[in-house]
């Protein structure tokens, strides 16, 4: 049972139920509904009843190629399959300006939470501010599509129970976004994860498990214009990872640093890229 004693800015209830609404003929599907009282703003609160997920992870830190793949072809059946009807208005906002406030509000709480970090190099305010503007530039006049943006390494598991789907979590973090972002969550997130919550890693599996992603992730843009789009979207998760993602990870883990010099040679080789195809 959940209960949000804050109300909520997109229901999670109205989420449930606008998914699995979809989610008929698809390969996977939200957490199943049981009961819930939408928001009552004289009592207060929000709560919901959702099925208990017994069954595992897809996903397993460390992984293996035959997951991965598997989390892509899922990823290509949700594509084409699952479209609900969006519960979150579209924004009117240029793109470009909320992904710069929102780099603005991640070196703002990197800097409270992190405010002496050892890993942070004094050249990357300006590699962040450069990639920034070839984030931007790229987004000028992109489509926005009403997606799942947080189907991370956390968020996919294995059927449960007798229903054959497959099961998508975090379903409170539909919004709105430029083509291939939901795709490249759990590539965003998976390094910094395996290296914190795997043992015996070293440099060597970081690099090849997390290049398992890549290949997929790469083989999911048809054309140039698709590349384009692809890379433009890399590049500003990568600055995330940048600004904060990495700094969560402690820096005394021995492979603290190798991530984050892997992040910015991530941004630098993605700005060479988007570089060349313009």
């Amino acid at each position: 049972m959940k209960v949000q004693g804050v109300e909520p800015t997109a229901s999670e209830i109205e989420a449930l139920e606008a998914v699995n609404a979809a989610a008929s003929n698809a390969a996977m599907r939200a957490p199943f509904l049981y009961t819930s009282q939408r928001w009552d703003s004289n009592k207060g609160f929000e709560a919901l009843i959702v099925e208990r997920i017994g069954s595992g992870k897809l996903i397993h830190l460390p992984t293996t190629k035959a997951e991965v793949q598997k989390f892509f072809d899922l990823y290509a059946n949700y594509s084409t399959r699952l479209n609900p009807i969006p519960w979150v208005e579209k924004p009117t906002e240029p793109l470009s300006d909320r992904v710069r406030r929102n780099v603005a509000n991640h070196i703002k709480a990197s800097h409270e939470n992190y405010p002496d970090h050892p890993l942070r190099h004094p050249d990357d305010p300006a590699l962040i501010a450069t990639a920034l503007d070839v984030v931007t530039e790229h987004y000028k006049g992109a489509e926005l599509l009403f997606q799942h943006c947080h189907i991370s390494t956390d968020d996919v598991f294995l059927p449960n129970g007798s229903d054959p789907r497959y099961i998508y979590t975090s379903n409170f973090v539909w919004a709105w976004k430029p083509k291939f972002y939901d795709a490249l969550v759990a590539y965003h997130h998976f390094p910094r994860l395996l290296i914190d919550r795997a043992e015996d890693v070293t440099e060597e599996m970081v690099a090849m498990q997390t290049n398992w992603w890549r290949e997929q992730i790469e083989a999911l843009a048809g054309n140039d214009e698709e590349r384009t789009q692809l890379h433009t979207v890399m590049l500003e998760l990568a600055i995330n990872r940048l600004t904060i993602d990495d700094l969560t990870l402690k820096p005394d883990n021995p492979l603290a640093p190798y991530l984050i010099e892997m992040t910015r040679r991530d941004i630098q080789g993605l700005m060479n890229e988007l570089d060349r195809n313009s």
